[in-house]
């Protein structure tokens, strides 16, 4: 063989090689390019159980619904029913023909609350859901293009159900009802063993990984549904309705967010079926033993008029690299939903944040301990109190602006004989709150707040609930028209210490009828407070952070069967103030009084949610949490009387009115304040920073976090790295304030006076990133940090205290370390 044909076969072969490593790589590199552009996750501390996926399934040509989606101006969706494919010969056409349905979101979602608008239809049955109204779905997308009815998640809506007809709430078909209906196959339950010749017929539930199943409860329940078995359309045709999307960390059976073995993010739908006036078997509801339509919203005729958004959502993958190391900080829940936002958006700066959700008392204890490995960055409410300071090199700066709320879900439940009728299960939108109010709702002064109320003497002159409180009524007229049973379940309370209570507190005490009313005078109309709150001495307490429950009577009603409950089964504590707020969301108080003799062993059984039409609830939470669930709060007043509803407006107002401290940067909390359309419970979160605790490491990511979150964090929006809905932007002073902070922080690192920093050689760098991370001239330098401290309205003084949260302070960060699967478990697991 001749050397030229050598050198070619040798070439040839290098060649070969060069092609296939290149294929190999090519692939490689493609793999990490998806990798690294899907979308980022809510939390980097956040670690789903990883689900199973399945395939797409192919599903014959007659599923794919035509779509004609028009997207508004303002990013919404719609959709007209007509698509010009229905089937005119359906009695229920002319009734639906001029229907559009509208959605607020449909893409980039999470875990939220979207609106759903529709007009053109035909107004609802009064008092019930008989016919002309919605019933509203989440299903998971299996890639054919459309929803299936198995795929959905419906038939545990038992709130309400007596309001609709036969089948109306379920999967339950009827065989030979719905000449469109298949009643064979998958369709058909197993035969019953004590009937065999017995034939039912249901529509399975097909969860997107795991097995089909008729028993729902394997996958979902009458308190982690999403689904609305019927809601109302007005007179003039329009309707709405708030609907809580799912993820797969609140519903994995639908695997909403997940991802798919393609590396994709699985989608949903959110599927609307209209009622009409004629059932699935084609007759009037008229026609039928109860003036209803009856029949499953998924049985083949109902479920061919039904309406679908697609729903693009959110990967709940972390986007922050596995295994890289992680920097702590710990806070308050005030500042939750921001920190969410900033971490995931900040690990594309190659810096992964870790936040534990715990108490300010604690959080405060923490970044100054002794303890390795400990946060020295925490987001609290209140500074650090002198003795916790003295002999601490500390910094603060504020980092977002908030507010604690009172959120409701009323629904108009009036008399028939009111003016207001036309209301009748309509939501309210207006509701008005004194101090009194408050404190009779936080000290369970009414009869319902106790088990057994009414039987105890020290409570016989009070009202049964805040509804039929003359208070109440003089504030909130229109409720004097209502019911006489209509009323809340007293008030939701999150457990746990954290200084927006102590807030709350102080502003209760702040007025003087309240004040009085918590000392055990009875106000104009005889009621008092529950004696058990009397020996607590709420007005003297000043360092009180929590919501206590003190009544602990116990009660076996009639007839006299099982345990006897107390006020942790009538009102129990909630996990913390977002969970505060999905449950008020669901109108879900988690009451368990109810005893089941069926169960094994026998117990006390959850009631269901309130139902459509009745809901009367109001939970304490944070403007963030139910801004996020579209949930209406309370207009509080201020020292004057006047009402105030927690706006942006209202809270700068109140915020910029605030005295400065001795500490620079923190401004002092006045829960008497009387300022003009101030809100009276506005609240700043500060990031304080241990300064010589912190390694030079920790300083320089620390600096890299406050840098975000004052310039691109402070940005309002629902994308990562943006300041959620419900906070309020930073102003000029409070971001100099932050500025100056950061600028302290960046003098200690460039030249350190710290003593626990002398004998570092080497300053570390951290890496940045100028796309995510906006970049701080350094204005000021401070040669000599010094320990600054002071005294500060409710600092926990009390001894006690402090050895219970010592006893904690070993126990709290594992607890709260899961703290954002706790969050999303809640709202599902209750």
């Amino acid at each position: 063989m001749s050397t030229t044909s050598r050198r070619r076969q040798f070439v040839a072969a290098f060649l070969g090689i060069n092609v296939a490593l290149g294929t190999v790589f090519a692939g490689l590199a493609a793999g990490t390019a998806m990798a690294s552009e899907e979308p980022l996750a809510e939390s980097v501390t956040e670690s789903p159980t990883p689900e199973p996926t399945v395939e797409p399934t192919t599903v014959p040509e007659s599923r794919t619904v035509a779509r004609a989606t028009r997207v508004n101006a303002d990013g919404s969706t719609t959709i007209d029913w007509d698509n010009g494919l229905r089937d005119e010969t359906d009695p229920n056409f002319p009734i639906f023909q001029n229907l559009s349905f509208t959605i607020s979101k449909s893409s980039n979602l999470t875990y939220e609350i979207v609106e759903l608008e529709w007009e053109g239809g035909s107004e609802t049955s009064e008092s019930e859901f008989a016919y002309d109204y919605m019933q509203i779905m989440q299903c998971w997308d299996d890639g054919s293009g459309s929803a299936d009815p198995a795929r959905c998640q419906f038939g545990m809506g038992s709130n309400g159900a007596s309001l609709v007809g036969q089948n109306a709430s379920t999967r339950n078909l009827i065989e030979g009802e719905d000449v469109k209906q298949e009643y064979q196959g998958r369709f058909q339950l197993p035969a019953d063993p004590g009937n065999p010749f017995l034939r039912q017929f249901q529509v399975p539930f097909e969860p997107a990984s795991g097995d089909s199943t008729f028993n729902l409860r394997t996958y979902f329940d009458a308190a982690s549904t999403n689904e609305i078995i019927g809601v109302r359309t007005e007179g003039d045709g329009t309707g709405s309705v708030p609907f809580e999307v799912q993820t797969s960390l609140e519903a994995p059976h639908l695997g909403c967010g997940g991802t798919l073995p393609n590396g994709s993010v699985r989608d949903c739908f959110l599927v609307v079926v209209p009622r009409g006036q004629y059932s699935v078997d084609g007759s009037a509801y008229y026609d039928g033993p109860t003036p209803r339509v009856s029949g499953s919203p998924l049985s083949a005729s109902a479920w061919a008029n039904r309406v679908e958004f697609p729903l693009d959502f959110q990967s709940v993958k972390s986007g922050c690299p596995i295994g890289a190391s992680e920097e702590r900080t710990v806070g308050n829940e005030i500042i939750a939903e921001a920190f969410n936002s900033w971490q995931s958006a900040l690990c594309k700066a190659k810096t992964v944040f870790g936040f534990s959700q715990i108490g300010d008392a604690e959080a405060r204890r923490q970044i100054v301990s002794d303890v390795d490995g400990a946060a020295r960055l925490a987001v609290v409410a209140n500074p650090l109190s002198v003795d916790e300071s003295t002999g601490e090199t500390m910094l603060y700066g504020p980092v977002a602006q908030s507010a604690i709320v009172i959120a409701f879900n009323i629904e108009y439940d009036l008399r028939g004989q009111s003016d207001l009728i036309e209301k009748n299960g309509r939501p309210v939108t207006d509701l008005v709150l004194n101090q009194r109010l408050v404190a009779k709702l936080m000290t369970q002064s009414y009869q319902s707040d106790v088990a057994g109320g009414s039987t105890r003497d020290y409570l016989a002159e009070n009202p049964i609930n805040i509804a039929r409180d003359p208070e109440f009524l003089e504030l909130n007229p229109e409720f004097a028209e209502f019911q006489t049973g209509a009323g809340p379940t007293g008030i939701l309370q999150p457990l746990g210490n954290a200084d927006a209570f102590q807030q709350l507190w102080r502003w209760v005490v702040a007025d003087d009828d309240a004040e009085a009313f918590l000392d055990g005078t009875a106000d104009e109309w005889g009621m008092v407070v529950n004696k058990f709150y009397r020996d607590l001495d709420i007005p003297a307490d000043s360092a009180l952070d929590s919501l206590p429950k003190a009544d602990l009577s116990t009660y076996l009603p009639p007839p006299f069967v099982g345990d006897p409950h107390g006020t942790f089964e009538l009102r129990p504590y909630v996990a913390d103030m977002f969970d505060s707020a999905v449950r008020v969301r669901r109108a879900d108080p988690g009451t368990k009084i109810v005893w089941d003799q069926q169960r094994n062993p026998p117990g006390f059984a959850t009631s269901p949610p309130q139902s459509p039409g009745t809901r009367f609830i109001l939970g304490v939470t944070d403007i963030a949490s139910a801004s996020r669930l579209k949930l209406p709060m309370a207009r509080l007043t201020n020292a004057s009387g006047t009402p105030i509803a927690p706006t942006s407006e209202s809270i700068s107002t109140a915020i910029a009115s605030l005295d400065d401290t001795a500490i620079p940067g923190v401004v002092a909390p006045n829960p008497s304040m009387d300022v003009a359309g101030g809100y009276p419970l506005a609240t700043v979160a500060y990031a304080a920073v241990s300064v010589c605790d912190a390694t030079l490491k920790q300083l320089a990511n620390y600096k890299k976090l406050l840098t975000f979150a004052k310039g691109k964090g402070q940005t309002l929006g629902s994308a990562r790295g943006n300041l959620p809905e419900g906070y309020v932007p930073l102003s000029g002073d409070q971001k100099s304030s932050l500025a100056a902070m950061i600028s302290q922080m960046s003098a200690e690192i460039s030249s350190p006076v710290c003593p626990e920093h002398a004998e570092v050689s080497t300053i570390p760098t951290v890496p940045y990133d100028p796309d995510t991370v906006e970049s701080l001239p350094i204005t000021e330098t401070v040669p000599v940090l010094e320990g600054v401290g002071g005294k500060f309205a409710g600092d926990p003084d009390s001894a006690m205290k402090y050895s219970l949260l010592s006893a904690l302070f070993f126990g709290a960060p594992c607890i709260a370390g899961g703290r954002l699967l706790i969050r999303k478990a809640n709202a599902i697991n209750d």
